[in-house]
């Protein structure tokens, strides 16, 4: 990694999900999991909002992709499974509900970046993203 010719964010990414893709092959823990994938969701928001901002589709495509990827496919399912999984002690209750909130303000910014995307690259972002998994709830809410 330290020699491939990224930029730093990307650079920052790429090692993130090394280093995530190691950990998680090893690590059960679903509510650990989730807070990987968040973390990472967030980063690629950060680049999505950038790509956007400099009106470009194709990136702002690409990143949109990796977003739905890791909500679809990591963040959700693993917050699926943390909410049946022993969130009886507070700390572990406490921790979800962070998780909760975190993933309604990754909602909230999504919205934002769309909102002030010029049109070639809000286009984009909508057609890559489609539709994504429902936002988790409060643990004391039903299944």
């Amino acid at each position: 990694m330290d020699r491939a010719p990224l930029p730093a964010d990307q650079k920052q990414l790429a090692v993130k999900l090394l280093e995530n893709g190691s950990w998680l092959s090893s690590n059960p823990d679903p509510l650990d999991g989730a807070e990987r994938f968040d973390e990472v969701a967030g980063l690629v928001l950060d680049q999505l909002n950038s790509a956007a901002v400099k009106d470009q589709p194709r990136a702002a495509a690409r990143l949109s992709r990796q977003f739905k990827r890791l909500a679809t496919h990591g963040l959700a399912p693993q917050m699926k499974r943390a909410k049946a999984d022993r969130l009886d002690k507070p700390e572990r209750k406490n921790r979800y509900e962070r998780l909760v909130t975190n993933n309604e303000e990754l909602n909230r910014r999504l919205q934002q970046i769309l909102e002030a995307s010029p049109n070639a690259s809000r286009k984009e972002i909508r057609r890559q993203l489609g539709n994504l998994p429902p936002p988790h709830t409060r643990a004391n809410s039903p299944h």
